[in-house]
């Protein structure tokens, strides 16, 4: 049997089961919004940094509702897939009764943010088995995965009883939003970047066959950490610490449509006349 997320809760009355479900939901949507806009603060520092790289053209809404539509689509994607990436911030929860006093909860969850809000619920007992198959020839199996084996046997390895989701729609909060750092936006995209020149070398100015992409990126990225390479990657990092500009939630708020208010002091002066 592999991992898989599984806990227990104490108890197989519907009322304190219902209580510690509620709790949970509710870390989780504090969970998935913090991420949210975590993920959403990242988008709009990517998209300022294009912008003023001559990347991408201004958008001709404020940035942050750029970002957002750019965060959105990418989060309905990886959810519509159920991908195993951060970006899918859904969650939901199989509910097993047994006869030994505890419930048996499968939790499914791609971002790790949101299984520890989950896991970290009072009245939530982790209860998950090792990552490796426990029926392996000279091992012995746990106690979890014994008790996860024998309810998929009683159940016949069918869905559980029922099934709960624990994610609701998350409403943007401009107060969580955070600017990057210069330093860090640097680091990243010229790392990014030497990654490029590195592959565009290996493939010798070709391009590089489907088959041969993954292999040419394993170069690229063990090359990075050579003596040389460092001295390249600190060199574009300070290229662009002149270049890629620092910027406020205001700036990214505001909208280039709306029209441009007048100085206060000269609707100070005007006034006086």
């Amino acid at each position: 049997m592999q991992k898989f997320n599984g806990y227990r809760i104490k108890g197989k009355n519907i009322e304190p089961l219902e209580t510690v479900l509620k709790r949970a939901r509710e870390n989780i949507k504090e969970a998935a919004t913090e991420e949210y806009h975590r993920l959403l603060s990242e988008e709009i520092a990517e998209l300022v940094d294009d912008i003023v790289m001559n990347i991408k053209p201004r958008p001709d809404c404020p940035i942050v509702q750029a970002a957002r539509s750019l965060l959105d689509q990418r989060i309905i994607d990886s959810e519509n897939l159920n991908s195993g990436t951060e970006f899918n911030l859904c969650a939901s929860v199989q509910i097993i009764p047994d006869g030994d006093g505890y419930t048996y909860l499968i939790l499914s969850a791609a971002n790790p943010i949101i299984e520890s809000a989950f896991a970290s619920t009072p009245g939530i007992e982790d209860y998950t088995t090792p990552l490796e198959t426990d029926n392996l020839k000279g091992s012995e199996a746990t106690i979890q995965s014994s008790k996860w084996m024998a309810l998929c046997k009683k159940y016949n390895g069918e869905s559980s009883i029922l099934t709960a989701t624990l994610t609701s729609r998350i409403e943007f909060d401009a107060s969580r939003l955070r600017t990057l750092s210069k330093n860090d936006r640097a680091s990243a995209r010229a790392r990014r970047h030497l990654t490029t020149l590195l592959l565009n070398r290996y493939a010798c100015g070709r391009q590089i066959p489907n088959d041969q992409l993954m292999r040419m990126l394993d170069y690229a990225l063990l090359r990075l950490m050579g003596e040389a390479e460092e001295i390249e990657l600190n060199k574009i990092t300070q290229e662009l610490l002149g270049l890629l500009p620092d910027y406020t939630i205001d700036e990214i708020m505001r909208d280039p449509r709306a029209p441009v208010k007048e100085n206060s002091e000269v609707e100070e002066i005007n006034e006086s006349e």
